[in-house]
């Protein structure tokens, strides 16, 4: 008996914003991606205190939103990062951290943060072992406090499961 497995490239183009609240335990990102021709326009909410992701998505010119809970707890995942040097990028001096524990055992993951305020520069994360891949998020415009954020309304009058989430768009949150 013999299996053939095929590995589908994937590429997509993303922007956004991103916004991590340390004291309320908050993460926030809106993003505009742009997968197999089709423009993905949504946001993802995850509340840490009482363990909620509402994942908000315009694929089609209507409104939906997932509920579920957080894949990946950003400030646990920030203690396993270990500085392994410093560099200057530009005429910044940052530090490089990466992770100590990869994630699921086999993503690698570099971040560069600026030396003066420890907010972050550029992460570059690798998929090494099962799904070959990398990936790089450059960070611009930093504001050293968090922002108000507002769920939409559809997350709280018709959530759906996650597992109804459209697989073309699987790879972002689950």
């Amino acid at each position: 008996m013999s299996y053939e497995a095929y590995i589908i490239p994937f590429t997509y183009f993303e922007n956004g914003f991103l916004m991590h609240d340390y004291e309320k335990q908050i993460t926030f990102f809106s993003y505009h991606d742009l997968i197999d021709g089709v423009n993905v326009v949504g946001q993802c909410f995850d509340f840490y205190g009482n363990n909620t992701q509402y994942v908000y998505v315009n694929l089609t010119g209507s409104d939906e939103c997932y509920i579920t809970t957080p894949q990946i707890n950003m400030f646990e995942k920030i203690s396993n990062l270990r500085k392994s040097e410093s560099v200057t990028v530009g005429s910044m001096q940052c530090d490089v951290y990466e992770n100590n524990l990869p994630l699921f055992n086999y993503t690698k993951q570099k971040t560069i943060v600026d030396s003066s305020d420890c907010s972050i520069v550029s992460i570059y994360v690798e998929n090494d072992m099962f799904f070959t891949g990398s990936g790089v998020w450059n960070l611009f415009n930093y504001v050293p406090k968090p922002m108000d954020v507002q769920v939409p309304s559809v997350c709280f009058e018709n959530p759906q499961s996650i597992k109804n989430f459209p697989k073309k768009l699987s790879h972002k949150f689950y």
